[in-house]
């Protein structure tokens, strides 16, 4: 009898337990907030998952590549450098200098956001021997729309070992000469023209 009632109390006290911990789960369950449903468990951070190739929300763009961009061309090359070496200014400040071209970047205009026009190009010069000089030299106010007004650069030169040549190819001429950075610099008085990069 009294193994009976040994194994009874025990029955109730082993209900007892599991009867309180089956109402401490079920008023976790019942107190806690609302989560998202991701099928994963709702404690570990979601984290994002990498875009698919093709996904439409993740366009594919390509790099740019430099060698892609505006260029001046041979044949617009070939004019820059008749347009050069006829130049009348040029020809009396280099004298019996020798000049090479370097360097033809295009000098471009956007009529409108997706179209872009070559209109001339700024041609680098190396020079045999450094040039200084303090010959009015030709200028441009330049304007969004790819017009500009001339002007002059009223500067003293010195020790310029090469020229940058903005040829404008629409009316075969050149529209600003400027000396390298590796020359001084010094306005003139009467200048108007912006001294600031003229070295750059």
């Amino acid at each position: 009898m009294r193994g009976n009632r040994l194994f009874a109390a025990i029955g109730l006290a082993v209900a007892v337990f599991v009867f309180a911990a089956g109402s401490a789960v079920a008023k976790y369950v019942v107190d806690a907030p609302d989560l998202p449903s991701t099928g994963e468990d709702p404690l570990l951070p979601a984290l994002p998952l990498p875009p698919k190739p093709g996904d439409p929300s993740t366009p594919q763009r390509p790099l740019p590549n430099p060698a892609l961009g505006p260029k001046v061309g041979a044949a617009g090359i070939a004019a820059a450098k008749e347009v050069i070496a006829a130049d009348p200014v040029l020809r009396s400040v280099l004298g019996d200098r020798i000049y090479v071209p370097t360097e033809f970047v295009p000098w471009v205009v956007r009529p409108t956001v997706n179209d872009h026009q070559v209109v001339g190009a700024d041609v680098k010069l190396s020079l045999s021997r450094p040039l200084s000089t303090s010959t009015p030299l030709p200028a441009a106010d330049f304007h969004d729309d790819g017009t500009y007004e001339k002007t002059k650069l009223h500067a003293k030169i010195e020790n310029a070992t090469g020229l940058h040549v903005l040829v404008d190819l629409r009316t075969s001429e050149v529209v600003r000469i400027r000396p390298n950075d590796a020359a001084k610099v010094s306005e003139l008085p009467g200048n108007t023209y912006d001294t600031e990069d003229v070295g750059k």
